[in-house]
């Protein structure tokens, strides 16, 4: 397997220089696009847009996925959900329109930007959403509009399993399996997430899902006193044996992208490093034992 290594800019912060520099020094060549500058990427102008392209294209950084927020939102306009989470300086409520507004904005920056990869969610599950399995997901009009601006542009939509969000689990995930099968849909794959949830990643769940993504994210966390995230392999996720299983599972030749982010606010660059030097460390240790990572 060949490993491309990557990490949202603004796991750094919101200093687009500084991030750049912070990549360079880790030896990252791919990036993941969220926020910069207090500003979420949805909301660039195109001149924005194309200066940015231009800065990553000078420090040799290659935007691989657009973290974009789209569907990570509530049904309606109006709730009184008072369930919270991190926006990346985007708006929670939104209207029909603005949502449509943003769904072909994603398009176009990721077009802009040459982008394969757009991150998507399934809604926040509050008590008001109307919609409650997958299959009822896929008739949602805008999720079919996403879906149909994902064709048109040959670009692939990633769905990422969130814990707030309808695709949450092992068995929502298992349940997209007949509609990715020939569409633009994949799986973002956040490991930890699932272990937030309480599954635990059989061997036979991952060769049931793998087959449907090459995006894997990693996180860590501890639930040792108070739930609090930690570098990777350092907290309860069993990554050695989760990575030789994700290890015999792809080939030699497939190209996976191992995603690192961290939820630290305190030490933040330490805990970036520490997480890309046990990540590494343990991939070549798995590696020492076969052929393929």
């Amino acid at each position: 397997m060949n490993i491309a290594y990557t990490i949202n800019l603004d796991e750094f912060g919101q200093d687009l220089d500084i991030s750049i520099r912070k990549c360079q020094e880790l030896g990252i060549q791919n990036v993941e696009l969220r926020s910069i500058n207090n500003k979420n990427l949805l909301d660039f102008t195109n001149k924005e847009i194309f200066n940015l392209s231009k800065k990553l294209s000078t420090a040799n950084l290659k935007p691989v996925a657009l973290a974009s927020p789209v569907f990570k939102w509530f049904y309606f306009e109006e709730t009184s959900s008072f369930i919270s989470f991190d926006s990346y300086y985007f708006e929670k409520f939104l209207s029909i329109q603005k949502k449509k507004k943003y769904i072909f904005r994603t398009f176009e920056i990721a077009s802009m930007l040459k982008i394969p990869i757009i991150r998507v969610f399934s809604y926040i599950k509050d008590d008001s959403i109307p919609i409650s399995t997958v299959p009822e997901l896929f008739k949602d009009s805008l999720f079919k509009l996403a879906i149909s601006l994902a064709k048109k542009n040959s670009l692939s939509l990633y769905i990422e399993n969130e814990p707030i969000c309808l695709v949450r689990d092992a068995d929502t995930v298992n349940n997209l399996i007949p509609y990715i099968k020939d569409s633009p849909i994949k799986v973002w794959f956040d490991i930890s997430n699932f272990f937030m949830v309480g599954d635990d990643l059989s061997k036979t769940f991952l060769n049931k899902i793998l087959p449907f993504t090459d995006y894997i994210q990693f996180k860590d966390f501890s639930r040792k006193e108070n739930f609090v995230y930690v570098p990777l392999m350092t907290g309860d996720v069993p990554y050695e044996n989760i990575l030789n299983n994700i290890n015999s599972f792809y080939k030699e030749n497939d190209t996976v992208f191992f995603n690192v982010e961290t939820h630290i606010e305190e030490d933040k660059d330490d805990a970036i490093k520490e997480s890309f030097k046990n990540l590494r460390n343990t991939v070549r240790k798995i590696s020492s034992n076969t052929s393929t990572f």
